[in-house]
């Protein structure tokens, strides 16, 4: 699997990766579920086969990148609910201890969490490398849920990026707390003056959620080649 997979094996043998949309489906994964190195395939490995008609694809993986600790983050915040924190924006009257993950509070979403927001232009990034913004956060439901986190960017004009995830794909079993993370890259290129990083959950059915240790990390990615 992606997962057991390690990339310094198979040392002066072929390493192929084969990426199937028919299986991903069957498996209830999107695009987003795939490891960096699958979805950021660098131009410097060998295409072997690929049919769009079976969304099939293979490759000779020659070169993989894989965000690590490595990568110093530009940005790293960290929301545990229990004190207010720097570019984020929350509701008192949201936070409660009836239900928490750690410490003495989580938020209770009626409609919109606690939001951060970030001014893009004060980042110090280089040339032509990308921003790779990862989140990851505890989230609670007691019923199925339409409720999405939103990673969007925004200036004086108009919202230009929105992209949102269901947390109730990663909900194993209800009223308990599960892991959510995720990532999204944004090339420099695609940013416009005057920029606003938001990230936030929205709870657009009212089903009672619950999030708590909610982090988020910008990190000035190299472009792969």
């Amino acid at each position: 699997s992606f997962d057991e997979f390690e990339t310094d094996t198979a040392i002066g043998g072929e390493k192929l990766m084969l990426l199937n949309g028919h299986t991903r489906y069957l498996s209830d994964m999107n695009h987003n579920d795939l490891p960096y190195y699958a979805r950021n395939i660098s131009p410097t490995n060998e295409l072997l086969f690929e049919s769009k008609e079976l969304d099939i694809t293979l490759y000779n993986m020659l070169t993989f990148h894989i965000p690590d600790h490595s990568e110093t983050p530009l940005l790293e915040t960290f929301n545990d609910f229990e004190n207010a924190v720097p570019y984020w924006r929350q509701n008192d009257l949201d936070l409660t201890s009836e239900i928490k993950y750690a410490g003495a509070r989580s938020n209770r979403i009626s409609e919109y969490s606690s939001t951060f927001e970030y001014p893009l232009d004060s980042l110090q990034w280089k040339g032509s490398h990308k921003l790779l913004v990862q989140c990851s956060l505890f989230c609670y439901v007691t019923d199925k849920t339409s409720t999405k986190i939103i990673i969007s960017l925004e200036n004086n004009e108009d919202t230009y990026f929105w992209k949102a995830f269901e947390i109730d794909r990663y909900i194993k079993a209800y009223s308990n707390w599960w892991p959510v993370s995720f990532d999204v890259t944004i090339p420099k290129e695609d940013l416009r003056a005057d920029s606003r990083l938001k990230v936030y959950v929205w709870n657009n059915d009212n089903q009672t959620v619950y999030i708590d240790n909610f982090g988020i990390n910008i990190i000035d990615l190299p472009v792969p080649g």
